[in-house]
């Protein structure tokens, strides 16, 4: 038996509301082009067991500037199932030789997010889930990498993140123990007694093979 897990870890902009659009879409890891986890410009469905329904999706080839891939019919699924930025949803093909079983989990964290906007400037995601949080920023201790340290976070500008977006958006610097914060994406995990700081990627392919004789 084979099992294909493809694991995406959705942002803001896919689990809103797009500006202009009528669905909303993942944008897939580029290693999806070699990967028979989805079947490219079919509609799929995958079950999932939490609501009890099954999701249809459409992955495609995206080529407009550039070429990506793209999970569409977003939009039709987070209607009914709740999907948060920070969750993870974990999609597997399970091949057992005699059928195809097709199933989507989504994992629920209590976590707040810090996209990288430019050098050492991040917005924040569910900001409001920090300790002690105020618009000007908090600190507290965390778990960085098997160590506690110090997590300092602060206010520096707001700014418009295109030139026709109506908002500004609240840029923060993040300090980690004595070290700014460069990386691209910071998950703050909330979940324990203690905030847990973890860098992970946006997507994750897996596979595994299981002898079920």
């Amino acid at each position: 038996m084979r099992v294909l897990e493809y694991i995406h870890r959705p942002n803001k902009t896919e689990v809103g509301v797009g500006t202009n659009t009528n669905d909303s879409y993942l944008k897939l890891a580029p290693a999806i082009e070699t990967s028979p986890i989805f079947t490219m410009n079919t509609e799929e469905f995958f079950y999932n067991a939490e609501y009890h329904r099954n999701c249809l999706f459409k992955a495609v080839k995206y080529t407009s500037g550039g070429k990506e891939y793209r999970l569409t019919k977003l939009g039709a699924v987070k209607s009914s199932i709740k999907i948060e930025c920070g969750d993870e949803m974990i999609f597997r093909r399970i091949e057992t030789g005699e059928e195809t079983i097709k199933q989507l989990d989504i994992i629920h964290y209590n976590k707040t997010m810090a996209y990288s906007s430019s050098k050492g400037k991040y917005t924040l995601v569910y900001p409001e889930r920090l300790p002690n949080w105020n618009v000007e920023g908090t600190s507290f201790y965390a778990i960085f990498k098997g160590t506690q340290c110090e997590i300092v976070i602060s206010f520096l500008e707001n700014r418009h993140k295109r030139s026709d977006s109506p908002d500004e958006t609240a840029l923060y610097s993040i300090t980690i123990g004595e070290n700014i914060f460069n990386g691209s994406t910071l998950y703050i995990n909330l979940e324990g007694s203690m905030p847990i700081l973890e860098e992970k990627s946006k997507w994750q392919l897996n596979e595994f093979k299981i002898d079920t004789k």
